[in-house]
């Protein structure tokens, strides 16, 4: 059985909890540069949401994705 790179992003994110980028390509197993524009075409399709983690720190912050919740029919 394949899986594409949207439904192995999606198995990694959950509803609850926020991952940080880096996290996601280390769970999916994927490079930087295509789970960067598979989190990206998710959030187009409002799959995923992505918020900016708030530290209080110096320094760019990273950024959260966490899976939206679908009803299934």
């Amino acid at each position: 059985m394949t899986t594409t790179r949207e439904t192995r992003v999606l198995a990694v994110l959950s509803e609850e909890q926020p991952m940080r980028q880096v996290d996601v390509i280390a769970a999916a197993r994927m490079d930087g540069s295509t789970c960067a524009a598979t989190l990206m075409l998710l959030e187009r399709l409002k799959l995923v949401t992505c918020e900016l983690s708030r530290t209080g720190r110096q320094g760019r912050p990273a950024y959260l994705y966490r899976r939206v919740r679908t009803e299934v029919a």
